[in-house]
């Protein structure tokens, strides 16, 4: 978890993993990265202070979001002859990487995928980590284990996805509110978002 007050060279060891002594701690160096979440830890040993450390993680706590909190709204139309071979499909996916990187994902059949990326994790080893699920508000995702502690040694997916056949199968949809949450393998929360999820998909007419 980030560096709490007041900071010390205990928490920045937890944090960091490094030795017990505060020089090893500058910013670029072996255990703190050089990204803009830790410019306040000074690249040299001459201008490094404990107090630079506040609140410094090695995850990112505040998990960006897409479209005011995950809001997906997708609704799309098939298109086609009245033979049936055609239909309509759309899915949202919350992605967490075991290199650290995240995707919040929008698919649908007429564009394919829709990426926006984040990074979760900004140093050290996602296999420390883990992804929880809250059980949603509404519809479960159609793939991912939810309310399940899922070590992030692997990729791990959670994905909503709805089909509505041409012609006759009308509106589908999927519907879900919650929380995506990072845990440490003692099941604290280490960082959480809260995602709303619409997915949806429409028949095509003959």
């Amino acid at each position: 978890m980030p560096v709490t007050s007041p900071a010390s060279l205990t928490k920045i060891k937890t944090e960091f993993g490094g030795p017990n002594n505060l020089s090893a701690y500058v910013r670029g160096g072996s255990y703190v990265p050089n990204i803009t979440p830790l410019n306040a830890i000074s690249t040299t040993t001459a201008g490094l202070a404990i107090s630079q450390f506040l609140n410094a993680s090695i995850l990112n706590a505040s998990l960006p979001q897409h479209d005011a909190g995950l809001g997906y709204d997708v609704n799309l139309t098939a298109s086609g002859g009245p033979n049936g071979t055609f239909n309509s499909w759309a899915a949202c996916s919350l992605i967490l990487r075991a290199d650290g990187s995240g995707t919040y994902r929008e698919s649908n059949v007429n564009t394919g995928d829709n990426d926006f990326n984040f990074t979760w994790l900004l140093s050290g080893s996602a296999s420390s980590y883990y992804g929880y699920l809250d059980t949603p508000t509404g519809d479960s995702p159609t793939s991912g284990t939810v309310a399940t502690s899922l070590q992030l040694n692997t990729t791990r997916e959670w994905q909503w996805y709805v089909e509505s056949p041409y012609p006759d199968g009308g509106y589908i949809s999927a519907n879900a509110t919650g929380n995506l949450r990072i845990k440490n393998s003692g099941g604290t929360d280490l960082a959480v978002v809260s995602y709303s999820i619409l997915a949806g998909a429409t028949s095509g007419g003959i």
